[in-house]
């Protein structure tokens, strides 16, 4: 079973970091693995954190960053456009068809890593997760405390006050340089909703007027002169 494979890897010499970056087992098994070991770390005398394994395969790697060399294989493949929209629809699946008992802890840990990378959803991913989220937080009461300020309204909030000039470029550019690199995953999903949404008016910019195209072109070079869009 399970817990006698991890019981093996977790023996041997990078044992964990070398089955995570295995290019010949699903993401899915990864997780499986993850989420045991995680849930048990006294029992597997490890230390793991279930974030340590899902934020770098959802993050966007650094531009020009120094990754460990340990990490190199794994977040190299994660540079190809589609590869953690892929690793975050397996989350859903994994999230929808658990395969066995998660502790509260490990649940909220989960989504809350999950929940932070919201701006990556397509709209069926959205459905998904938050029909999972309900039911979840049926079960665990828990989870409401994952709750907060809502992410797409507080996006738009920047983006009209951006449009206005009650914020200026500059000013919403530190914010999203600070909001990229945060420990605080509400801030990370802040950040991947507003660059997503930017991308998301390309096929609008047509009709737009020529102040608000000209200065909507201003934006998105700065955002590419500060290396926050690739």
């Amino acid at each position: 079973g399970l817990e006698r494979a991890v019981s093996v890897v977790v023996k041997l010499s990078n044992g964990l970091e070398t089955l995570f970056n295995s290019p010949s087992l699903s993401d899915k098994f990864k997780i499986d693995v993850a989420c045991e070991v995680a849930s048990n770390n006294a029992t597997y005398g490890t230390s793991l954190k279930l974030s340590a394994f899902l934020t770098p395969r959802l993050a966007e790697p650094e531009v020009g960053s120094d990754v460990p060399r340990r990490h190199q294989g794994d977040l190299n493949v994660m540079t190809r456009p589609t590869s953690r929209m892929l690793f975050l629809r397996t989350c859903l699946a994994w999230l929808r068809q658990r395969q066995f008992e998660l502790s509260v802890d490990i649940l909220v840990e989960f989504h809350r890593n999950v929940r932070s990378f919201r701006g990556l959803m397509d709209d069926e991913m959205r459905s998904m997760y938050k029909s999972i989220y309900e039911e979840d937080c049926e079960r665990y009461p828990e989870l409401h405390q994952l709750d907060g300020p809502d992410v797409e309204e507080q996006a738009n909030t920047y983006f009209q006050k951006l449009y206005t000039q009650k914020m200026s470029i500059d000013e919403v550019v530190d914010m999203l340089r600070r909001y990229k690199r945060s420990t605080d995953p509400h801030e990370r999903e802040i950040f991947t909703c507003m660059i997503h949404n930017l991308f998301d008016e390309f096929q609008h910019l047509p009709n737009y007027p020529d102040r608000e195209l000209q200065f909507t072109g201003t934006i998105f070079g700065a955002l590419v002169r500060h290396e926050l869009v690739q």
